[in-house]
């Protein structure tokens, strides 16, 4: 909807206009992917427009998620955008920074998988700190992820803080028997394609 788009691209002023001109019901309305506009201000860090559409009847998708189980929260911490973080878990959404997505994602795992060490630390802090360890759906650990990903700095921290017995835990993928190392990600270039 132009709703959305507008919340998308950062454009208050233009959300504040369609809302005062008959668009009122749209600051819920989601695209095909589940995602309110909402969702959509917090993964691209547009705090100003989070807290609008807050005040303007859309607190409770603050805790809504997308069809891959994907809150704000969670978009927020992927992305980076700590600010809107950090402004989520005061208005209500604190529990979601443990919330898995539907592939088992934390927001920690998110975190550590983009290379976002300021969020997955913030994270750490802010209660999430037993998620260092945690797993997707396919085995896949945050330490697992930075490796794979070449975020060192990640994988560090992750060690100094605890995932210390992580470094040796293999990653089992769906439909296949085969295993993989964090420390040894380059000898499966040649077969990525076994591993979506």
């Amino acid at each position: 909807s132009p709703m959305f788009s507008a919340c998308i691209n950062g454009r208050l002023d233009v959300a504040k206009w369609l809302f005062a001109v008959g668009s009122a019901e749209d600051i819920h309305t989601p695209n095909i992917k589940g995602e309110t506009p909402m969702y959509a201000a917090c993964f691209w860090g547009h705090l100003g427009v989070a807290q609008w559409l807050f005040q303007a009847g859309a607190a409770e998708d603050i805790r809504s998620s997308n069809i891959s189980g994907y809150t704000p929260m969670f978009a927020a911490c992927y992305t980076n955008h700590l600010k809107v973080a950090v402004w989520l878990m005061k208005v209500g959404a604190a529990n979601d920074i443990r919330t898995k997505s539907t592939s088992g994602w934390t927001p920690m795992f998110a975190a550590c998988q983009r290379g976002n060490l300021n969020a997955a630390k913030w994270l750490f802090h802010a209660g999430a700190s037993e998620d260092i360890h945690s797993t997707t759906n396919n085995g896949t650990s945050s330490m697992f992820t930075a490796c794979c990903k070449g975020h060192l700095d990640v994988a560090k921290w992750l060690f100094k803080v605890g995932a210390v017995e992580d470094i040796r835990i293999q990653c089992c993928h769906s439909g296949t028997t085969q295993t993989r190392r964090p420390w040894t990600r380059s000898a499966w270039s040649t077969s990525r394609q076994a591993f979506p």
